[in-house]
């Protein structure tokens, strides 16, 4: 497996400022982050405008980067399953206009969330199930035109699509080939069964991936090996699947703490350690990662 790494991680620097410092670790393979909002959408750059997107693209090829994916905004008023139609509407409008700008940065996966918050799980479910699959289906549409993928991605337990049965629902009669799930490791390692379990029962239909650790508790979207999941069993299972080949890392929280050059080199050398079934110091990472910051709890920032 190729190894990844989504922008997220400098969500509100310039992205054409950090690139090169993402290549100079050993990453030729990026997710983009287009963010909303307080999540930096336009700190990190203005996915709205033509010449933006131009100016990365150019950005992009010029340091031999390959954008495998793009991350499609969230927020309180970016939903795709709010009840809220003049919300819903505009959330789907919003995420189409993501799509295309991944298409034109030669990107091939587009990452949605099915909700944006804690409040997804204390309006009427039913209604809320309802809204995404409608959403969904139009996304679908423009993806299938496109000849680009959807991957719905697997939401932290507190938030609509955090649970298996609800998110097979919402694909039922789509074909795999053009929409699947974004497993999220640090998300789904919060799940009652683990992310083991998880990814067991929904392995067929995963199209893509965000790594990253957590200490069981909170979502933490640690470098790999800094917290408490099964690295050796989760690799033997994605490698036996053969259901992506890009390693995807999504660190966020307290790595943004650490100077960008040696995180990302650390994030690089992990995940090429788990992969290859090499060991790596955990002790001195959780030591580190701890003296910057201690366990962030569950909020927006953290995803």
């Amino acid at each position: 497996m190729e190894i990844g790494i989504s922008t997220a991680l400098f969500y509100d620097e310039s992205i054409l400022a950090v690139l090169p410092t993402i290549k100079e670790a050993g990453f030729n393979v990026v997710e983009i982050w287009a963010g909303a909002g307080k999540y930096g959408a336009f700190s990190h750059f203005n996915w709205h405008k033509d010449l933006e997107i131009k100016s990365l693209e150019v950005c992009i090829r010029g340091l031999g980067i390959r954008v495998e994916s793009l991350h499609s905004p969230f927020s309180p008023t970016i939903d795709l399953s709010s009840p809220d139609d003049a919300i819903r509407t505009f959330s789907v409008s919003e995420v189409e206009r993501s799509m295309y700008c991944m298409k034109q940065l030669g990107g091939k996966i587009l990452i949605v969330h099915p909700a944006s918050s804690e409040q997804s799980l204390k309006d009427n479910i039913s209604v809320r199930f309802s809204k995404c699959r409608q959403s969904l289906e139009s996304l679908y549409i423009r993806a299938e035109d496109l000849g680009v993928k959807l991957a719905i991605e697997t939401q932290l337990p507190h938030v609509f699509g955090g649970e298996i049965a609800v998110l097979k629902k919402l694909i039922e009669g789509f074909s795999v080939s053009v929409c699947g799930f974004c497993f999220d490791t640090s998300h789904t390692n919060l799940w009652q069964k683990g992310c083991i379990n998880a990814f067991e029962k929904l392995s067929m239909t995963v199209n893509s991936f965000h790594i990253s650790d957590n200490n069981g508790t909170n979502d933490n979207h640690f470098v790999p090996g800094d917290g408490n999941i099964n690295w050796r069993e989760l690799v033997h299972l994605i490698k036996k699947t053969n259901c992506s080949d890009i390693f995807m890392l999504e660190i966020l929280g307290a790595a943004r703490e650490i100077e960008p050059g040696r995180i990302l080199s650390r994030a690089h050398k992990n995940a090429f350690n788990i992969l290859n079934g090499i060991g790596f110091d955990k002790i001195e990472i959780e030591k580190e990662i701890m003296a910057i910051n201690p366990p962030l709890k569950n909020n927006p920032r953290s995803k």
